[in-house]
């Protein structure tokens, strides 16, 4: 993949999410997670929420920008079910990057019963609705200056969930999360920008996938969902310390990072940890 060009700045429009910003009014909230990334005078859509009422309502609330472009981080319903209601605001043509296995199916232990978290349409549908899908396991550009990560190489103590699962040959397998990826964005003289879904793969993982990948060892800010809600002790602590090294300006976490280790990074890296919520903006 060729290095995404270095960008003099980002705008990034947090479109759905867990909570709504104090202050913002029209917005929804739901369990999901969207984002507007802008810059150049190009915009990319990163993941459509839990439904498509929630991204379309937000969109036009914020006066946001209808990317063209669409980035899907894994196969969660929470991240894709808002992929068939933008179709219809979508300018054309309207192109749909996710890795293949994005699209099969899905499944989460609840108590004792596996219950279905997938995609809630087929590849298919999303294809009679106008989507150009780009599918990859290799990391590629979205924009010139957008890359995405593809298959996130696992190389910390941040091992997969156990309660997640895939069905291969009729069977529920646990999930190696191989649909799993983010995207980053390198700014002048700041660093990356990394923006997760879920990061069932590790944040840090994620973090150092670019850092390999783009040849940018700063990290400017890191976005989006961490998947520390249900961390324990000891991960927690590793993580805290790994994101310390890290050293990121800006730490916003959001979605499934969970509030008490949103506030328990807060605590530990101080303002800034900055909360992420359906209705903000902020320009890097």
């Amino acid at each position: 993949m060729q290095r995404p060009k270095v960008i003099d700045e980002l705008t990034l429009r947090v479109v759905s999410d867990n909570s709504v910003k104090v202050g913002r009014r029209g917005l929804l909230g739901e369990h999901g997670f969207s984002a507007v990334l802008s810059a150049a005078g190009e915009s990319v859509l990163f993941d459509t929420g839990q439904t498509g009422a929630v991204v379309t309502n937000n969109l036009k609330a914020m006066k946001a920008p209808h990317p063209a472009t669409v980035v899907l981080s894994h196969g969660h319903y929470d991240h894709s079910g808002g992929l068939l209601e933008y179709a219809k605001v979508c300018p054309r043509p309207c192109r749909l990057f996710t890795q293949g296995d994005a699209f099969g199916k899905r499944l989460k232990k609840v108590g004792e019963k596996l219950q279905d978290i997938g995609m809630p349409f087929a590849k298919e549908a999303l294809v009679d609705a106008g989507y150009e899908i780009h599918e990859s396991d290799a990391p590629e550009l979205a924009t010139d200056w957008l890359a995405t990560s593809g298959i996130i190489r696992r190389e910390s103590f941040e091992e997969p969930e156990t309660e997640f699962y895939i069905v291969e040959g009729g069977k529920a397998k646990k999930d190696p999360f191989l649909d799993d990826s983010a995207v980053a964005a390198i700014l002048r003289g700041k660093g990356l920008v990394v923006v997760t879904g879920c990061a069932h793969a590790g944040v840090v993982n994620t973090i150092r996938q670019f850092q390999r990948l783009l040849g940018e060892e700063r990290v400017h800010a890191v976005v989006g969902g961490f998947h520390l809600v249900d961390a324990s002790k000891d991960k927690m602590e590793r993580t805290m310390a790994a994101l310390g090294e890290l050293n990121p300006d800006y730490l916003i976490p959001g979605h499934c990072t969970g509030k008490d280790a949103a506030y328990a990074l807060r605590d530990a890296l101080g303002k800034r940890v900055i909360f992420c919520e359906a209705g903000l903006e902020r320009t890097f």
